[in-house]
C-alpha cells in the first residue's frame, strides 16, 4: 500500500524545513511551515531545524523558527541541543536570540560540561556572564 498524499505531505514539508535551515534560507523555510513542517523534524543525526541554523549561524532563521515555537533545548543523537551548539560556535547574536526562549541554563554537554565553560574556551567572555547572569522574573 502507498503512502496518501496526506502522509507524504507532511514529510516532504519536514525535508525541506531541515535543508533550508541548515542552509540559512529564510523564505523557505517559511515555506516550509506554511506547508505543515514539523518544527521538531529530524534529519538522520537527529539535529531539529533550530540545531541546523544554530550550528550554521543563520540568526533570521533562528529567530523565525523561536517565533514559531522551536524548541531551543531539543536534543539530538550527540546529546547536543540549540542551546549547547552556541556555546561551541560563539554566536553572541544567536545566544541573544536563544536566551529569551528559555533553555535549560544548566543542561551539560555531552563530556559533561556546562554552555559556560565552552563559552570561556572560545574566548567569548561576554557571552558567558551574559548566559550565567539570572533573567528577571515578572510577577504581573
Amino acid at each position: 500500500m502507498s503512502p496518501s498524499r496526506s502522509d507524504t505531505v507532511p514529510r516532504e514539508a519536514d525535508g525541506l524545513l531541515l535543508a533550508a535551515s541548515a542552509a540559512g534560507e529564510l523564505e523557505a523555510v517559511r515555506d516550509a511551515i506554511s506547508a505543515g513542517a514539523a518544527l521538531e523534524a529530524r534529519d538522520a543525526r537527529g539535529r531539529s531545524p533550530l540545531l541546523l541554523a544554530v550550528a550554521e549561524d543563520h540568526v533570521d532563521v533562528a529567530v523565525l523558527l523561536i517565533e514559531c515555537g522551536a524548541d531551543p533545548d531539543a536534543v539530538d543523537d550527540q546529546s547536543d541541543t540549540p542551546w549547547l551548539v552556541t556555546g561551541v560556535t560563539g554566536s553572541v547574536a544567536m545566544l541573544e536570540v536563544l536566551l529569551p526562549a528559555g533553555p535549560d541554563l544548566a543542561r551539560r554537554n555531552r563530556y559533561g560540561g556546562y554552555r559556560s565553560f565552552q563559552l570561556a574556551s572560545v574566548g567569548t567572555s561576554s557571552m558567558c556572564v551574559a548566559s550565567c547572569r539570572p533573567r528577571s522574573t515578572s510577577t504581573t
